[in-house]
């Protein structure tokens, strides 16, 4: 179980980041886009909710106490749902073609896009993300790893607010339609 959590855990991470990169070489003009600060801000909080999970800098007290067993169960079940969320993630990320960016923006010619995994949420992305780190967390069964899942969603949802006010601006009636209709995170839940 110690490759799995040594070599298949951080590896699928790898892969979601290769797949990040060179779906980044080739993007659309940005139009508009979050502030600086609010990046910073999101990535800040990204990197503290990596830290929380991955890493033993927070193994103290009770943020390193298990909450699975050490069994390979566990380690199985959670590496199967950070690798179903990580492709989930990918997928969407692949559905948005040029139209993606890591900061919040609006693209040239940007489009609403309602297919795949945005008929199912409307955020994806962060779902699959947000998945992927639950998966992870159960991995390594630290209570430090849940509160990093915690500080995860935190970041997204405020995320959610920034972005959704930037999709509305652009389209309108449309996506108070899309809105209306699909989840924004978890389907037909939150």
């Amino acid at each position: 179980m110690d490759n799995i959590r040594n070599f298949v855990t951080p590896g699928l991470w790898l892969l979601l980041v290769v797949v990040w990169g060179l779906g980044a070489l080739n993007r659309k003009e940005t139009q508009q886009s979050e502030s600086t600060a609010s990046r910073l801000l999101h990535l800040g909080l990204m990197l503290l909710s990596f830290l929380f999970t991955l890493g033993p800098w927070f193994d103290f007290g009770p943020l390193g106490y298990r909450f699975t067993p050490s069994g390979p169960g566990a380690v199985i079940v959670g590496c199967l749902i950070q690798a179903v969320g990580l492709v989930f993630a990918i997928v969407a990320r692949t559905r948005l073609g040029r139209n993606w960016s890591g900061q919040i923006t609006i693209k040239e010619e940007h489009q609403l896009i309602r297919q795949g995994p945005y008929a199912l949420v409307r955020h994806p992305i962060y779902t699959g993300w947000w998945f992927g780190l639950i998966g992870t967390a159960i991995v390594y069964g630290r209570w430090g790893g849940l509160l990093g899942c915690a500080i995860m969603l935190a970041a997204y949802w405020r995320k959610i607010g920034i972005e959704e006010r930037f999709l509305v601006q652009q389209f309108g009636d449309a996506y108070e339609v899309y809105r209306r209709q699909v989840k924004a995170l978890i389907p037909f839940v939150l």
